[in-house]
């Protein structure tokens, strides 16, 4: 049975004077209410040298005075769960899995008028300090958009330290492993920090230009450092395709279709005559344990129905199975009454670990 709780803190006596609900759920003390709110979300977890922050999500039919003063969502925080709990006996092996998929700052709410439905649209950053600046926050509750700042890297000190000196000021804990990247030069390496994607997409190119300088006859190989937010909103993960990431071992059962090959990955290796592929793509009933921080190990069986298009092959050899490989994007997408099987699902991007994620 599908499950969800969307939880708003921060406010204030004003906000409260509006009488409006600050949580959404589709449960009451454990028991399905039949009269929960339908919801929808899209919700991207990914390196953020790869893609905007944001995020939306879309609370359907809210009573008219909630609808009226949708703006006092403005501001403040959010967390969104979601899942499945007992029922079917397929939800209930995912219920263990339920839980905390996604955080933020609502940067904007307002109501949209649909036909003959009302429904309030919230698009959310991770962080109110390290956000998209486009996406302004409201002056009446008193919060700034992302600010501009400095990231300073000084001689002799390595990327991993130099990071969580920028970051403990702004009260995030750094955690992860990346290689052992030093500035050697004898000056400070300092750039300007406009929002994350920013910072993100500058360490993320500084260090694949220090460990895997570009030449005319190789590729580079590293990944790069890689950055993202966590189930934790105080905490930013790091890591690179050198650190090993925790695996979550997959069942025939988990999957919704059968995984697809991002073929733009494929890699070939015509000294062998093989092929290697770079990059799947799977889709799953709705989870919370498919992270960043995390690898997959698929079903050792799977990989005989997973087959790329015979126009990429070309007489080439498929030499590896789907064993262990590094999550490099998650994404929820949920219509809570859409029953279809595309209607509550996790679709995750993966790679060797090892490979290159970008």
């Amino acid at each position: 049975m599908r499950y969800y709780r969307i939880t708003f803190t921060g406010y204030s006596n004003s906000n409260r004077a509006q009488n409006i609900p600050y949580i959404y759920q589709s449960h009451v003390n454990n028991v399905f209410n039949p009269g929960a709110l339908d919801i929808s979300f899209d919700l991207t977890n990914g390196y953020m040298h790869m893609l905007q922050n944001a995020f939306h999500l879309r609370i359907y039919n809210p009573d008219w005075n909630t609808f009226q003063h949708a703006d006092s969502y403005q501001g403040l925080d959010i967390t969104i769960e979601a899942g499945f709990k007992k029922g079917l006996p397929l939800a209930n092996t995912l219920s263990t899995k339920a839980g905390l998929i996604a955080y933020g700052t609502v940067q904007n709410c307002f109501g949209n008028w649909i036909g003959t439905e009302i429904a309030l649209d919230f698009i959310i950053n991770p962080s109110p300090v390290l956000g998209n600046p486009d996406n302004t926050l409201s002056i009446n509750n008193n919060v700034n958009s992302p600010r501009d700042m400095t990231f300073l890297w000084p001689p002799n000190q390595d990327l991993k330290s130099a990071l969580a000196t920028f970051l403990k000021p702004l009260k995030f804990t750094l955690t992860g492993d990346i290689k052992n990247i030093v500035n050697t030069t004898r000056s400070v390496k300092d750039h300007k920090v406009t929002s994350f994607q920013d910072l993100s997409d500058y360490i993320n190119g500084m260090s694949i230009d220090m460990v895997d300088p570009a030449t005319k006859n190789s590729y580079q190989t590293y990944s790069g450092v890689l950055m993202s937010f966590t189930q934790n909103p105080n905490e930013i993960f790091i890591s690179d395709s050198v650190a090993p990431k925790a695996p979550v071992y997959l069942l025939n059962s988990d999957f919704v279709g059968q995984p697809t090959f991002n073929t733009k990955y494929i890699q070939y290796d015509d000294a062998r005559d093989n092929l290697t592929i770079g990059e799947v793509q799977s889709t799953h009933p709705l989870r919370n344990d498919l992270t960043l921080q995390n690898s997959v190990i698929f079903p050792p069986d799977i990989k005989s129905t997973a087959i790329p298009g015979q126009g990429f092959i070309q007489g080439k050899q498929l030499i590896r199975g789907l064993n262990k490989m590094a999550i490099t994007q998650v994404r929820h997408v949920g219509r809570f009454r859409d029953m279809g099987p595309q209607g509550w699902v996790t679709h995750i991007n993966s790679n060797w670990v090892g490979a290159t994620s970008t």
